[in-house]
């Protein structure tokens, strides 16, 4: 009876990880639509001009756009929402909706991959999109300036969000 207990417990927290990396997955995708890269311009006359472009709003394919930049963002929202699919299964199995060792394990594998390769993306996504930015603003005498910048906190809040769903993934499949 008390191996049960242990096994309920385990259950339970194997659950609620993998219900935690299915919210951290769609986290993710909602905070893709934070400012990834700010314009700013500003003179003495008109004042600050700034708009800020979301991870959602580079993905273009168009000619003369990063498609490279483009891809990546894609693949990783396709990496994402392949994470909260295989979290939603693995909390399924571990609820025992469906009593299926095999589903379990299968959903387990492919949570954790799907995490390991959504962290993989968005730590190339803190490499690409400054490296897409670069540094081309000017100053003309504080008169007139003008730049594009790169958004680190988002940028780097999406890879802390991508290790934490890695995290919990693993501590989901080490049940």
């Amino acid at each position: 009876m008390a191996k049960k207990k242990t096994s309920n417990k385990k259950n339970r927290m194997a659950a609620f990880m993998s219900f935690i990396t299915m919210a951290i997955g769609g986290l993710l995708l909602g905070f893709l639509a934070l400012p990834h890269i700010k314009y700013e311009s500003s003179n003495v006359i008109t004042g600050t001009a700034t708009k800020n472009v979301s991870a959602y709003q580079l993905m273009s394919f168009e000619e003369g756009a990063n498609i490279g930049l483009s891809t990546v963002i894609l693949i990783l929202i396709i990496t994402a929402s392949l994470m909260c699919l295989f979290g939603l299964l693995k909390l399924i199995a571990d609820l025992k909706i469906v009593k299926s060792k095999g589903l379990e394990k299968f959903a387990a594998f492919a949570l954790v991959i799907f995490a390991l390769a959504t962290l993989a993306l968005a730590i190339t996504l803190c490499i690409m999109i400054p490296s897409a930015v670069k540094d081309d603003s000017f100053n003309l005498g504080g008169i007139v300036s003008a730049g594009r910048y790169a958004v680190w906190g988002s940028i780097i809040t999406n890879s802390c969000i991508a290790g934490a769903g890695l995290i919990t993934s693993l501590i989901s499949f080490k049940k």
